[in-house]
């Protein structure tokens, strides 16, 4: 089902408005997964899929028909600006289940949910390299980063998010996290897809490709200036669309209403 940009989505503060779309780094190739070289993004926005395809060049294809992948861009590039408003649109948490469900979450140093245990030591290595031998053996959480931000080039567009399972990228997340708390200000990154080529222990070739966030610099403070102006402009704007709406919807109604006369019994 497609959906279009509400109202309600556009007067939200960044950090509260919902994704209106996915960037990906792979896709099912039938019932393999398939690392792609250039981004893939989804959504459940028609408009949004048209202008990311003409910002970043691609082809628009159907997706899912429910949910929020209705639509799918396969791109033409690895490499994006994106903007980041605030460190905390950067998260890493990790994540366990078992047969009851989602058994430990936590960020690596407290629990993040269990009422009886959230906020408390989760008992995880301090390190990533420990981190990591132990969710392969099984016997510790995988972990899962998220980065919500929007494209350098079109920032009306809306937030989008990226998720990922790369251990790399999550060691590096703290130090993108400080970067962007430095600049006191939205900061502009590149988000970008590395390939790899590597043979298993077993002989195998494998082809593989992971994202990788870097910092560029922070927005300038006229660009900061520009933006809240930009902002306000907008939520005027969908005020009065929404205006219009509820007074179109009550003329309506009225006229409807002078339409319809008394039955007169005799």
């Amino acid at each position: 089902m497609t959906t279009s940009l509400s109202t309600a989505s556009l007067l939200a503060p960044p950090a509260e408005r919902p994704p209106v779309g996915k960037f990906r780094s792979g896709r099912m190739a039938e019932t393999l997964p398939e690392a792609l070289a250039a981004w893939r993004i989804t959504t459940p926005h028609a408009e949004v899929a048209d202008s990311t395809a003409r910002l970043l060049g691609g082809t628009v294809r159907p997706g899912r028909p429910a949910g929020d992948d209705a639509f799918e861009v396969l791109t033409d590039t690895a490499d994006v600006d994106i903007v980041i408003d605030a460190p905390s649109a950067i998260s890493t948490e990790l994540k366990l289940w078992d047969h009851r469900g989602l058994a430990h979450h936590c960020d690596g140093s407290v629990f993040l949910s269990a009422d009886d245990r959230r906020g408390t030591a989760c008992g995880c290595p301090a390190t990533y390299t420990e981190r990591r031998v132990l969710a392969h053996d099984g016997q510790g959480p995988q972990v899962y980063t998220s980065t919500r931000f929007r494209l350098a080039n079109q920032l009306t567009l809306g937030t989008f998010l990226h998720e990922s399972i790369s251990w790399e990228l999550a060691e590096e997340m703290s130090g993108l996290r400080a970067a962007v708390g430095r600049a006191g200000r939205p900061a502009r990154l590149r988000l970008k897809l590395a390939h790899a080529e590597f043979v298993s222990p077993t002989g195998i070739r494998v082809d593989r490709t992971r994202p990788v966030l870097e910092f560029i610099a922070p927005m300038a403070a006229g660009w900061t200036r520009l933006q809240s102006n930009s902002a306000r402009l907008a939520k005027e704007a969908a005020r009065a669309t929404w205006g219009a709406v509820v007074r179109a919807s009550r003329h309506r109604g009225a006229a409807l209403g002078s339409r319809v006369q008394p039955a007169v019994h005799r």
